[in-house]
């Protein structure tokens, strides 16, 4: 198999593909929900890269997703950790 022919590795379909529309914030990320802001920004970096790369019709889409989880959930780990 060459080309077009070969299997995608799991994480490169999944980034191309994510999760269904609408789907919570960590799905679209595949982090678990209480992830570190670490690891939330990791996981946004490697799934964006991904996308960027893709030929994939729906890659805007997919991009613009990514990118509102990724607010959203830093978001969140930021306001864990402002002081009170």
């Amino acid at each position: 198999m060459t080309g077009a022919d070969e299997p995608r590795s799991e994480p490169a379909a999944l980034a191309a593909a994510g999760p269904p529309p609408g789907a919570a914030p960590h799905l679209v990320l595949q982090v678990q929900p209480d992830a570190s802001r670490e690891v939330v920004d990791a996981a946004f970096e490697a799934l964006r890269e991904m996308v960027l790369r893709s030929d994939a019709v729906d890659a805007p889409r997919r991009l613009a997703e990514l990118n509102a989880a990724h607010r959203a959930l830093a978001g969140d780990a930021r306001s864990e950790r402002a002081p009170r």
